[in-house]
């Protein structure tokens, strides 16, 4: 099957969001993005990343491969940008991964300006493993998880402590908006950013204010939140982000959000809740809220 590489333009995005639902449907989840986490990353991670002096733009770092119709194939990226690189191959064009995994090599060296690259990798994807240990890459502790819920299924059932409410971005009123995103900030211990940005991820096709959820306590300051992009053709929604802010952590807060969302996402008829985790160290939180499913994936290195 012939195909032809190219880079990524924003004339792209539509066909890359159809092959992500395209994968998702014909991939048994193996291949691990779906389309609103490449829309996260359009529309929000690259102006942030912008902002605090990244001077690589991600979509320097993407790929993608069409077949002689110049339908989407085959794609790699970063997100950060960084040494990170992700590939994925619709299940007929397999073939293409040695391939893939030379260009990604090529991206991290000459544009990406790294000497060490880490392929991501699903633990149960033999194929692409075994690949990898054949052009000398090994794996490495470095773990992420994508978590999901079967909403057809009873939901377990959090409440808000006390004097604590689930708001969303409906209405605005009364809300200051920089002081909602300086707690989102503060909660992964990283520099807050302009209005504007958040502005600009409120564009993305998949967002909806009904479900950017916030929590407040009783002096009205946002101490939890998690946003919920709804994939229509997928009938899914995918979380990203959530947190709580670091002084109001241990009270259910950020469980008893995220279960207000389930709960709305089934009230829509919508199928699975889907949720990304990086590291062992939150895995609990999402077992006892319900997320029992999950893929494990490792990174791969190669000096």
């Amino acid at each position: 099957m012939k195909t032809i590489c190219k880079k990524y333009t924003p004339a792209d995005y539509d066909g890359i969001i159809g092959f992500f639902r395209e994968l998702h449907k014909t991939s048994n989840h193996t291949q691990y993005w779906l389309p609103q986490r490449f829309e996260y990353a359009e529309f929000f991670i690259a102006l942030l990343h912008k902002n605090r002096g990244v001077k690589i733009d991600w979509k320097e770092t993407i790929f993608l491969w069409e077949d002689e119709k110049g339908k989407v194939v085959a794609l790699l990226c970063s997100e950060s940008p960084d040494e990170n690189i992700f590939i994925f191959t619709l299940p007929k064009y397999r073939q293409l991964e040695e391939e893939m995994i030379h260009k990604a090599e090529k991206v991290i060296k000459e544009i990406v300006k790294q000497n060490t690259i880490k392929l991501w990798s699903d633990d149960s994807d033999t194929f692409r493993n075994l690949t990898l240990v054949n052009l000398g890459y090994t794996k490495n502790e470095e773990v992420e998880y994508l978590n999901w819920i079967d909403l057809k299924e009873a939901i377990p059932e959090f409440r808000l402590p006390e004097g604590h409410t689930v708001h969303n971005m409906v209405d605005e009123t009364g809300l200051d908006l920089q002081h909602k995103i300086d707690k989102i900030t503060a909660a992964f211990d990283s520099p807050t950013y302009p209005v504007e940005i958040y502005r600009n991820l409120q564009k993305g096709p998949s967002y909806r204010k009904d479900f950017d959820l916030y929590t407040t306590d009783s002096k009205g300051d946002v101490v939890s939140f998690c946003i919920i992009w709804i994939e229509p053709e997928l009938n899914v929604g995918y979380i990203e982000p959530v947190g709580t802010d670091a002084q109001h952590r241990k009270k259910g807060l950020a469980r008893a959000t995220i279960n207000v969302g389930l709960h709305r996402l089934k009230q829509a008829g919508i199928n699975k809740a889907f949720v990304g985790s990086y590291g062992n160290d939150r895995m609990n939180f999402y077992d006892v809220s319900g997320f029992t499913n999950r893929i494990t994936l490792h990174t791969w290195s190669r000096q």
